[in-house]
């Protein structure tokens, strides 16, 4: 019998030990092994594990190609990141939901986008800062940063998220209110 051939939730707790025992960045490298194997440590590394193991600076290649599925992932399952990018993020996905029109983006596509191109503009290190891990070389304070994010949902956070996810038609919709 082959590994993959396991049912599918033996499949999971051998790579939840796999993953235990081998760390991150040693999973990380089966990815290339098969779809399945990659599929599974990475939904063990970036849904089931918490953020401060994942400051390591040996995972940065790695959370830099995946930080819109990180960022997605931290959504429905927090661990020990801090909320209030997250529930900022939350509020422009229900804001952009509400004004596209039903049926022309599926929801997990539109978050998908939404968090990808957060996540790529912010990085991956003021990220980290943001949802309460910060690196071993950061001195700053992210205080103000914070604050901002736990104000409601503002015009420009609006547009910010419509450019996210490439709606230019709301856009326009939109664009005149910065002139007042």
């Amino acid at each position: 019998m082959y590994l993959c051939d396991l049912p599918p939730e033996i499949f999971q707790h051998v790579i939840y030990y796999l993953v235990s025992s081998c760390g991150i960045r040693s999973s990380w490298v089966l990815c290339a092994t098969c779809k399945t194997f990659a599929r599974d440590i990475r939904h063990e590394i970036l849904n089931n594990l918490p953020l401060r193991s994942l400051v390591d600076a040996d995972t940065a290649r790695m959370i830099d190609n995946s930080i819109g599925m990180l960022l997605m992932s931290k959504l429905t399952k927090p661990l020990d990141a801090e909320t209030p990018l997250l529930d900022k993020i939350r509020q422009m996905y229900t804001f952009i939901k509400e004004a596209l029109r039903p049926g022309r983006v599926e929801a997990q596509e539109l978050l998908m986008k939404l968090c990808g191109a957060i996540g790529t503009c912010i990085g991956k290190t003021p990220m980290f800062i943001i949802l309460g891990q910060p690196t071993r070389h950061y001195l700053g304070d992210p205080t103000s940063s914070i604050a901002y994010l736990s104000s409601p949902l503002n015009l420009y956070q609006k547009i910010i998220a419509l450019i996210a996810v490439g709606d230019r038609d709301m856009l326009r919709t939109l664009l005149p209110q910065l002139l007042r």
